[in-house]
């Protein structure tokens, strides 16, 4: 008999191995979107705006001789939006959307109205008229795009850049010859401006002083918050609700 010791089993009497572990590539891990949460204030003051910019801690009101100058006004104090209703004669909020948006994406946002047809009158006798509409193109309202991205080595820091503003008003009515009333063509005007700003996350909105016909002043307040998906068991105060992102620096917004 041989060396008991020196038997060898079977192959196929040995248990089978153990997979290796499964590697990972860093493609496959999953990796949360850089998501930001973008809230608008578009207000309009009226009467003396000027004093209330100022009063609300505004420089200046960023207008000469009724034309906007070449460098727009942005305000990035806090609590000017408060301030601001405060001191404005009236104050109208025409819009306050608020988008979710991937970091580094451009986002639109439009408040305005269905493409319209407005009524006037023109001359066609001494004392006689005709009622006309003027082309169903007039969008009036603004279009605003804009682009959040971080800034590199300040994680409190969001640089919103570019924002592309084009504003389209009803400025007024062409005046008609002999006649005080307010029905002549409407005059239709388009604006633009093109700026930037860097905000802190989760601050109070930054204002900036929009192109404007005489008599009207909008206003553009602007807040950034990273946020991100909520997970499994999390409770939201609804249902759409995104998680805030807190930096060291600042606490994020209730």
């Amino acid at each position: 008999m041989g060396n008991v010791g020196g038997l060898r089993p079977n192959e196929s009497d040995r248990p089978p191995k153990a997979p290796p572990p499964a590697s990972v590539s860093r493609a496959d891990r999953k990796i949360e979107p850089a998501l930001v949460q973008v809230r608008l204030w578009l207000v309009e003051l009226r009467g003396d705006a000027k004093r209330a910019l100022k009063e609300a801690g505004f420089s200046a009101v960023g207008r000469s001789e009724g034309r906007r100058r070449d460098t727009e006004l942005i305000e990035t104090g806090p609590g000017i939006l408060d301030l601001l209703k405060q001191n404005a004669d009236a104050l109208d909020v025409l819009g306050a959307p608020t988008i979710t948006a991937d970091s580094g994406r451009a986002s639109s946002i439009e408040v305005s109205t269905s493409p319209v047809q407005i009524p006037y009158f023109v001359r066609t006798g001494q004392k006689t008229f005709e009622l006309k509409e003027s082309a169903a193109d007039a969008q009036l309202g603004i279009r605003i795009q804009l682009t959040v991205r971080p800034v590199a080595g300040q994680d409190d820091k969001l640089s919103v850049s570019p924002i592309k503003i084009s504003m389209t008003t009803l400025d007024g009515r062409e005046p008609i010859a002999g006649v005080d009333l307010d029905i002549g063509k409407p005059i239709v005007s388009t604006r633009t401006l093109e700026t930037s700003m860097t905000v802190v996350n989760g601050a109070e909105p930054s204002g900036i002083v929009l192109p404007a016909p005489a008599g009207r002043q909008p206003v553009l307040f602007v807040s950034v918050q990273r946020v991100r998906q909520p997970r499994p068991g999390e409770i939201l105060p609804h249902p759409n609700a995104m998680v805030p992102i807190q930096t060291k620096s600042l606490k994020a917004m209730p």
